[in-house]
C-alpha cells in the first residue's frame, strides 16, 4: 500500500475539496514550522533549538509532517506515489539543467 493511500484514507476532513485545501494549508503551515526552527536555531541565543540534536529530532517530526501533507495532496490530486512525483520533478530539471541531471536515469531512481 502506498503511503501516500494510508495517509488520504484517515483523512479528518470528508470530501475532495476541503481534504486538498486542508493539504495545502497544512503544507504551508508545516513549512514554516521548519523556517521558524531554523529561525530559533540560528538567531534565539536562549532556544533549546540551539542544541543541534534536539533541533535536529524537532525537525524530523516537522519533515514527516511535511511529508504527511504532501503525499496527501499527491494522492488526491494524481492517485500515483512519490516516487512518480520525483520522477516528474528529475525530468523536469534535466529540461531546465541538462548539465547537471542529464546523466540521471529515472528509471534508476528510487525513495
Amino acid at each position: 500500500m502506498k503511503y501516500g493511500e494510508v495517509v488520504a484514507a484517515r483523512y479528518f476532513s470528508k470530501g475532495r475539496e476541503a481534504q486538498v485545501v486542508n493539504a495545502v494549508l497544512g503544507l504551508s503551515g508545516e513549512t514554516g514550522e521548519v523556517a521558524d526552527l531554523f529561525k530559533k536555531y540560528m538567531f534565539h541565543p536562549k532556544s533549546k533549538f540551539k542544541d543541534e540534536q534536539v533541533m535536529k529530532t524537532e525537525l524530523r517530526k516537522e519533515l514527516g509532517d511535511i511529508l504527511w501533507y504532501l503525499s496527501a495532496l499527491n494522492e488526491l490530486m494524481f492517485g500515483d506515489s512519490l516516487l512518480d512525483l520525483a520522477k516528474d520533478n528529475i525530468k523536469k530539471l534535466t529540461d531546465r539543467y541538462p548539465e547537471l541531471y542529464g546523466d540521471v536515469k529515472v528509471s534508476d531512481l528510487s525513495l
